[in-house]
């Protein structure tokens, strides 16, 4: 098992092997402390993911919630077109990008409702 190298010096700190003051430092220096770019990014790219979900949550409780009101080619229709612009838009991102990803997931959730 591997340990993170902020770990690492976060123990050599409590062990006395580095001085207090020397301990953020360390972490910048060997770019184990994390910056707000870098909170940015996380943020950012998990909202995506946590949109998407939320969209397919809420496209899949609209069906169930309508599916007895809605006739078999309105149901036909609406998932079709669904999954249609779906792979229409993953198909215009960059492959391997948080936004395919998220787009992926998207089309296995509305696939399985």
């Amino acid at each position: 098992m591997s340990i993170s190298k902020r770990e690492q010096i976060l123990r050599w700190s409590q062990t006395g092997h580095i001085k207090e003051q020397d301990v953020n430092k360390s972490l910048e220096l060997t770019e184990a402390k994390i910056t707000p770019s870098q909170w940015y990014d996380f943020i950012s790219k998990n909202l995506i993911v946590f949109g998407f979900f939320s969209l397919a949550v809420g496209i899949i409780f609209f069906l169930a919630y309508n599916w007895m009101d809605m006739t078999t080619f309105t149901k036909f229709a609406l998932v079709q077109s669904l999954l249609g612009l779906s792979v229409l838009f993953y198909t215009q991102v960059k492959i391997h990008s948080h936004f395919s990803t998220a787009l992926l997931f998207f089309v296995a959730l509305l696939i399985g409702a």
